[in-house]
């Protein structure tokens, strides 16, 4: 400090931007800030359309009052992207994706943002910021995830992906790349994902990256792959034994015990905290998942896939899909990753459990189980495919995720999600409150057995005295 002025000669630490909370505005209103040249209003925006999107219901807005407005904000967040002036990109690819999954399956709302984030993926050289070309993939994967409606863009969505994971060198950018390529890979069925196999050495050669969230990501999607490759080739094998049905008929037909509503286990002595449990379960389910609500269809391919059709021809001609699984060493690769854990604390045991899911479900095929409880009500998903989206899921959503559990119809049809009626609850609560009014019979009987039991505890404290 200088003692004649008595002024600091440095800085304050002090934050000059400070957020303004304009929660109730309407989208519309955001869409301008977001081409602002300031970056403070940027970040503002973005901010307010985070905690918007998480935590409040605009879908009339968005189709009924305002039915160009989610176009107008993807337009906005993808330049974003190509305008390259912020620091980070992680909010930006945030409110994509709530935006994303607000409005559902909309093929044209997926274009928008396809066309600036794919130009930064396809680039992938080394002067593209890391930060900016991770959040770009995340970004895109999930809106491909949600909005995509066409099966061959979505491929070509992935084999732009997949040349990142066959190219890159950057931990960060391979661990967004891997999450994203596995997410998609979700949505097809899994004798496509036999298409992709090429890509296990890739993978093993993650799992020893210094990295451990790379190597998380690998495991899980080797586990992943070889769940659904196994699966493939055991229903290949049934149909030459003469079967009447197709095995894609027996594909679906498990589909059906992915989910399952236990209601022997609601109890009304449970905590009103609704919480996610990750077990095991005993009976061995399909890790497959179809999402009728998106309407992909097979035969409305993109222009050119008469190419693609004849490469798949070539393909099968070449090995008729003989691709024999070497488990013993899939499992010393994933105990190698196992050893190589070096976290520490409660991260350090999730891993571990995590690690040995996959182990258990390569040696005996038992699937992951996850158990969802919304409104005191548990859900259980079973295989990978859930696994996986369940994990993205809760990275996008954040602290909206139980929010959009209970009202948003996109994640409910999504997961299969029927929450019953509330019977039980709408009784609770209407006891609860009967209970806490001032005015109410119950509330003062309990008023005056309080005052009863305070007073005779204090004549006693006296009597003693």
């Amino acid at each position: 400090m200088n003692i004649r002025t008595r002024k600091s000669n440095h800085r304050s630490a002090v934050s000059l931007h400070k957020p303004l909370h304009e929660n109730f505005k309407p989208l519309s209103y955001f869409v301008e800030l977001l081409g602002n040249k300031k970056k403070s209003i940027v970040i503002n925006a973005l901010m307010n359309l985070d905690n918007i999107l998480s935590h409040q219901d605009r879908t009339d807005e968005m189709f009924n009052q305002e039915p160009e407005v989610a176009s107008d904000l993807m337009k906005a967040l993808a330049a974003l992207f190509t305008a390259d002036k912020l620091d980070h990109y992680g909010k930006v690819s945030k409110v994509i994706g709530l935006l994303s999954i607000v409005n559902g399956p909309n093929h044209e709302l997926y274009k928008i943002a396809k066309g600036p984030l794919s130009s930064i993926i396809n680039d992938g050289e080394n002067h593209v910021k890391e930060n900016l070309l991770a959040h770009a993939i995340d970004a895109l994967a999930f809106c491909c995830f949600i909005c995509c409606t066409d099966i061959g863009s979505m491929e070509h969505t992935i084999e732009s992906i997949q040349d990142l994971l066959l190219t890159q060198k950057r931990k960060l950018i391979l661990d967004r790349a891997l999450e994203g390529w596995t997410l998609l890979l979700t949505r097809l069925d899994n004798s496509k994902i036999l298409h992709y196999r090429s890509v296990l050495d890739r993978l093993t050669d993650f799992t020893k990256s210094s990295s451990q969230s790379l190597r998380m990501s690998a495991c899980v999607a080797i586990g992943f792959i070889v769940d659904e490759i196994k699966d493939n080739i055991s229903l290949e094998g049934s149909t030459t034994d003469g079967n009447s049905h197709s095995a894609e008929d027996d594909y679906y037909e498990e589909d059906g015990d992915d989910f399952e509503y236990d209601s022997e286990s609601y109890s009304h002595d449970e905590d009103l905290e609704e919480e996610t449990n990750f077990s095991k379960d005993q009976e061995y389910g399909s890790a497959s998942h179809r999402l009728e609500n998106l309407h992909i269809n097979e035969d409305n391919g993109i222009e050119g896939d008469g190419d693609l059709d004849s490469e798949e021809e070539e393909f099968e001609d070449e090995d008729e899909y003989e691709f024999n699984i070497d488990d013993d060493h899939m499992i010393q690769v994933i105990e190698e990753t196992l050893q190589m854990n070096n976290e520490k604390g409660k991260k350090k045991i999730q891993s571990k459990s995590l690690l040995r899911q996959i182990i258990s479900n390569l040696k005996d095929g038992e699937p992951p189980r996850e158990t969802v409880i919304i409104r005191r009500y548990p859900f259980h998903f079973t295989g990978w495919r859930k696994y996986v989206q369940l994990q993205v899921m809760r990275r996008v959503l954040g602290s909206g995720m139980l929010y959009h559990w209970k009202n948003n119809t996109v994640l409910q049809d999504l997961f299969d999600v029927v929450l019953p009626e509330n019977l039980h609850i709408k009784q609770m609560n209407a006891h609860h409150k009967k209970i806490m009014s001032p005015t109410s019979n119950e509330s003062k009987k309990k008023t005056i057995k309080l005052n009863r039991n305070r007073d005779a505890a204090q004549y006693h404290l006296n009597a003693g005295q």
